[in-house]
């Protein structure tokens, strides 16, 4: 993207942007920039951008989780995703989140963490995201196939892994695809080796080992 102090991860740039008000404001900001209120689909994310992006002593920016239906989910493309980070449910009247950083003093240690707000605070920051949906680099394992538990995507055939991760290139928030080189068969995820399995005590995915079956994953 070229933006001073983006950062690149899980094939999306995530960006500080200055903007003063409530989380639809920040929202509706993002999206005047081509991209969205960003979703944190990998833990690592919290302290990676809370430390990018600390200001002095402290940092408070929007991010797109809040509370949908009654649970707790990342808002992309104006459908929630699952919640990939185990936080409780904010108490009511704290519906929103936000990505909060602080620290004493310069040699402190940072605690970044994300914080319940009310939807109707007024912040003075937002991180936006946009996907680059340009074909990316995948690691690959041989015979397993990835068992997305909620919402997984749709089946299409595919002439190779090529066009298996492109397509995957296309969706916001997949991090590997489950490609099956005797048939084309093609399966995007948004689930990986590399997040939790089981969050809440509630199972995300399951892997099955299947020779006829490779795994690619972002790296």
């Amino acid at each position: 993207m070229g933006k001073t102090g983006s950062h690149f991860a899980y094939s999306s740039c995530y960006f500080l942007a200055n903007i003063s008000g409530t989380q639809a404001d920040a929202s509706d900001y993002c999206v005047t920039q081509g991209g969205q209120l960003a979703s944190l689909f990998g833990e690592d994310l919290v302290s990676q951008l809370g430390s990018l992006f600390l200001q002095f002593s402290s940092v408070q920016a929007w991010i797109g989780l809040k509370v949908t239906g009654g649970k707790l989910k990342w808002m992309v493309n104006n459908a929630p995703h699952t919640l990939f980070k185990n936080v409780s449910t904010p108490p009511t009247g704290s519906e929103c989140y936000a990505l909060v950083s602080d620290r004493s003093s310069l040699n402190a240690i940072e605690n970044p963490r994300l914080s319940p707000m009310a939807c109707s605070a007024s912040l003075q920051q937002a991180i936006c995201m946009k996907s680059d949906h340009i074909y990316s680099s995948y690691s690959i394992q041989g015979g397993k196939k990835v068992i997305e538990a909620e919402a997984p995507e749709s089946v299409t055939t595919e002439i190779d892994f090529n066009g298996c991760g492109a397509r995957c290139s296309e969706i916001i928030g997949c991090v590997g695809f489950n490609f099956n080189p005797s048939d084309g068969s093609c399966i995007p995820t948004k689930v990986g080796p590399a997040m939790p399995s089981v969050i809440n005590g509630v199972i995300s995915y399951t892997f099955q080992i299947d020779s006829s079956w490779n795994f690619y994953e972002r790296i």
